[in-house]
């Protein structure tokens, strides 16, 4: 259903449909009307699916279906690739072979999310039930399924019963020219009046599973000690009252002041927004791979990591790690990075960089397609 860089997922997509058809002709089915613009061997196709949160996907995946058929008549398609659990619907009474990506597990997020307001869990159960049973017949029905760590690769193995050989571990990239340590913080650190402070960034999307709300609680511990510290928020809510409980936290403990919410920044000024930053903190409960990590140590800046991110191995030598759940732990690293000397293991950064470039995974991707039809 997403497609361009609004979401993670989306940019996933994108940047790996743009890979894939160098090679390939790739038809695009989803919902995003802002990225229309075909290319050559890259066609889009919209399918509306509204803008109601969580009937959008139900919307999606039983009007997908026809779609598909719509074009599979002109275009005689080699294989599906399912990027969620709502392109399902597309091979229902369908042979051609599907292939799945699984940036995630519905059921792994759902255990794994806190708890929000108590009115919007209770609308969200059964959705998630409904999610989960999708996500599972995807993973079932694949003929390979595609994940971004061991993690995911073992919440399938363990939630759906799939088969571990159908398996295969691609990362997710990052755009390695666009994300640059070169990148000028001058004109961000302006605009919102932070050239003389040190900047704490927390990039993503405002719901639960990503952890704001332990930031904002460490951030009182952090300006005892360092007054000049701000937390920049790059991001939007996309989950019901969970954005008015974290400006809540923020007037309980008197830090409105240094609390900066610079709302949505997209892809384009995004490396901006990295190189403004000293230190840029991911502090996720669920965090299948957490592309502002790798987009942060394409950019040679100080990363801390929440210990739960599924990637933890792949960032080894470029971040630091920490308990979500403690803004004690939190406030103590935070402090010690903001205040130390030490250099980034360029080295490390770079070669993590090259082996998770968008031109690679595609390459990846080609192959298991290519010999998938031999």
């Amino acid at each position: 259903m997403y497609y361009g860089p609004n979401y993670g997922q989306g940019l996933c997509v994108q940047k790996i449909a743009e890979e894939l058809s160098k090679n390939n002709q790739v038809h695009v089915i989803h919902s995003q009307k802002g990225f229309m613009k075909n290319k050559k061997n890259l066609f889009h196709h919209f399918l509306d699916a509204g803008n109601t949160a969580g009937i959008d996907f139900i919307r999606f995946k039983y009007k997908i279906n026809k779609t598909f058929n719509e074009l599979n008549k002109k275009n005689n398609f080699d294989l599906i690739y399912g990027n969620s659990f709502e392109s399902l619907g597309a091979i229902e009474g369908l042979s051609v072979p599907f292939y799945y990506h699984a940036r995630g597990t519905v059921k792994g997020n759902a255990l794994n999310r806190p708890k929000s307001f108590f009115l919007w869990e209770i609308a969200r159960i059964p959705f998630i039930k409904l999610f989960e049973k999708w996500d599972k017949e995807c993973c079932m029905k694949a003929k390979k399924i595609f994940v971004p760590s061991r993690q995911v690769e073992r919440e399938i193995i363990e939630y759906y019963n799939a088969q571990e050989k159908k398996i295969e571990i691609i990362p997710d990239g990052v755009d390695f020219g666009h994300f640059s340590k070169k990148t000028s913080q001058k004109n961000f650190r302006k605009k919102l009046g932070l050239e003389k402070n040190k900047v704490i960034l927390f990039a993503g999307r405002i719901v639960p599973q990503k952890g704001l709300q332990f930031l904002v609680e460490a951030m009182p511990l952090v300006l005892l000690k360092m007054p000049e510290a701000k937390l920049l928020v790059a991001g939007e809510s996309t989950s019901g009252n969970y954005l008015n409980e974290i400006r809540h936290k923020i007037r309980q403990f008197g830090i409105e002041n240094d609390v900066i919410f610079a709302g949505y920044v997209g892809q384009k000024n995004m490396p901006e927004a990295i190189a403004s930053a000293d230190l840029v903190i991911s502090p996720s409960t669920y965090e299948p791979f957490g592309i502002i990590n790798l987009e942060a140590i394409a950019m040679q800046k100080k990363l801390l990591v929440s210990e739960l991110t599924a990637t933890k191995n792949l960032f080894n030598g470029c971040a630091q790690y920490f308990n979500p759940y403690n803004p004690e732990e939190i406030a103590e690293k935070t402090l010690k990075l903001l205040n130390s000397r030490k250099k980034i293991n360029a080295k490390k950064c770079k070669e993590l960089c090259r082996k998770c470039s968008w031109k690679n995974i595609g390459k990846q991707l080609h192959k298991i397609f290519e010999n998938g039809l031999k």
